[in-house]
């Protein structure tokens, strides 16, 4: 709903006059406010959204959406600066009260200000919020089937990731402690 000023054609398309929801702006945007907070709805293909958006630092984003739709067509795909970027993103139809947070796969990112565009490709899908989040770039650790043989009263342990980094280091006082 914080899309960019400058009206029809400039900030957004939209096909229908005036603001069906009643909310927050007085231009052709359809803004409600259904059992949380307030969402562009009554979306229809071919409208669109422009944003100026501040990217902090050049990386790899997952992008999200918090999304609903009595329908599982509704969608829309996003852009940043004119170029297409992530999955198209759809809700489940479950009903405009049921929103729920959908993947948009991921994008890369470069650092600055951007036009973030929101294009509706289906007719019928209320949005919440659009949330990009840079992928962090240690792997997250995976081990299974981890053995831990205590034979000394106390021991001392070094754990390392499967890139052999040193994550921690601790001490366990018998084989219970150790394998809390």
């Amino acid at each position: 709903e914080n899309y960019n000023k400058g009206g029809a054609n400039v900030a957004y398309y939209d096909l229908n006059k005036g603001n069906e929801g009643g909310k927050l702006r007085k231009d052709d945007v359809d803004i409600y406010q259904p059992n949380m907070g307030i969402v562009v709805g009554y979306n229809q293909k071919g409208e669109w959204l422009k944003y100026t958006v501040n990217v902090a630092a050049d990386g790899e984003y997952e992008i999200s959406a918090n999304v609903a739709s009595d329908n599982t067509t509704g969608s829309f795909v996003l852009y940043v600066d004119g170029e297409r970027i992530g999955d198209e993103m759809s809700a489940g139809g479950q009903g405009f009260d049921a929103f729920e947070i959908v993947s948009g796969g991921k994008a890369t990112l470069k650092a600055g200000e951007h036009e973030l565009k929101l294009e509706i490709t289906n007719d019928w899908i209320d949005i919440d919020y659009v949330e990009f989040k840079a992928v962090s770039s240690q792997q997250p650790l995976g081990f299974k089937d981890v053995r831990l043989d205590v034979t000394e009263a106390e021991s001392s342990f070094n754990l390392f990731d499967l890139q052999g980094k040193h994550v921690a280091t601790f001490k366990a006082a018998g084989m219970d402690d150790a394998v809390r």
